[in-house]
């Protein structure tokens, strides 16, 4: 079985955000073909969960570092330093009011 989880991780299948069923269908299908007993699916049907859990998360971990990247280079003012100069402008619209 762990030959069989290796294959399916190098197609790509480990990186996949699929649901539960979608592992349960390919369990099946895997049961059918004889490529998986049936009485290892249980034990199958976990461990690409949990690949996949672990590959989504990596995945979004990634994508967050990628975004948190691409703002840090853009041009963009912060919260803080638009309240600053919110309350430059009143203090300014203050003194020209006056």
């Amino acid at each position: 079985m762990g030959d069989l989880v290796k294959k399916l991780a190098a197609l790509g299948l480990g990186a996949l955000v699929i649901s539960e069923e979608k592992v349960r269908e390919l369990t099946r299908e895997l049961i059918k073909r004889g490529e998986l007993k049936k009485g290892e699916a249980p034990k199958f049907i976990k461990e690409v969960l949990k690949k996949t859990s672990k590959s989504r998360k990596e995945i979004e971990k990634g994508i967050s570092q990628a975004i948190k990247k691409a703002l840090a280079n853009l041009p963009l003012v912060s919260r803080d330093e638009l309240k600053k100069l919110e309350k430059k402008v009143e203090k300014l619209e203050k003194k020209v009011g006056k």
